[in-house]
């Protein structure tokens, strides 16, 4: 009978070691250099938008409308804390995402749910409780693999 008791504690740990292996792998992902979907720049009345986060915590976000303002240029620290683990590569990853040192603005809040699909290397900046989204963002390789 302590077998059976002792094969479920193994798998426990086994599933939660892999659960937090594919966690720490996807953060991984997540660091480096996005840029707006164009179709959303389109439909948010926006000329641009450019995100970098670092591994360490730290990332810049710049925002500029059509009109040529700039609507947010700054530097900031950030919280990143998953929200769902999941063991799927394929499926979105949510987090909830603490932007520390940008003042609030309407149009981007300082806190928001981050879903980021490994994939397509996709961010999706939004709230998830007035379903509004702030950011479509895709990786920009190229320049992240500089860094």
């Amino acid at each position: 009978m302590w077998y059976i008791f002792a094969l479920i504690i193994l798998i426990i740990i086994i599933y939660l070691c892999i659960e937090w292996q594919i966690s720490q792998s996807t953060k991984l992902f997540i660091y480096g250099w996005y840029g707006a979907d164009p179709v959303y720049c389109e439909q948010a009345n926006l000329d641009s938008m450019i995100l970098f986060l670092n591994d360490d915590g730290c990332g810049y976000i710049l925002i500029k409308a059509n009109d040529d303002s700039i609507l947010l240029n700054d530097s900031f620290s950030y919280l990143l804390t998953e929200k769902y683990p999941t063991l799927s590569l394929a499926s979105p990853k949510k987090y909830t995402i603490i932007f520390k040192g940008i003042d609030y603005q309407d149009f981007f809040p300082s806190t928001q749910t981050l879903e980021f699909l490994p994939i397509t290397q996709r961010i999706k900046l939004y709230n998830e409780a007035t379903e509004t989204t702030h950011a479509i963002l895709y990786k920009n390789n190229t320049v992240s693999d500089i860094m």
